[in-house]
């Protein structure tokens, strides 16, 4: 139900919808070459600070949980997409896509329960 409600939200912006794994580390702003090729390696779709907490709180208190992330930054390539970018702006609407669809499935999963 979540991927339906998002997907056609974020491919009607131009972008896609990725499933995948993330990594989870404080070592955002701060990756080193090593560090990235071996999140490549790994097949990370992405890094990411919080995304293992919410994890860990959700598995505590045996509530499902379910990460969106919206991608701005990739470290691979070294491209940054800035504030006040077009870059920047393309992520913050889909970003908003994202928050809009999230919320359609928390609407519907309230009024099936």
């Amino acid at each position: 139900m979540i991927v339906d409600s998002i997907r056609s939200r974020i491919e009607g912006l131009g972008s896609k919808l990725w499933l995948g794994i993330t990594m989870t580390t404080s070592a955002i702003l701060a990756e080193t070459p090593e560090c990235i090729e071996l999140w490549r390696k790994q097949k990370a779709l992405c890094i990411d600070g919080e995304t293992s907490m919410l994890y860990t709180l959700s598995y505590l208190a045996d509530i499902p949980s379910l990460t969106l992330l919206t991608v701005s930054d990739n470290v691979v390539l070294g491209k940054d997409c800035g504030f006040e970018t077009k870059l920047g702006e393309r992520v913050d609407r889909v970003f908003r896509e994202l928050v809009k669809g999230a919320l359609n499935v928390v609407v519907k999963l309230h009024r099936a329960y």
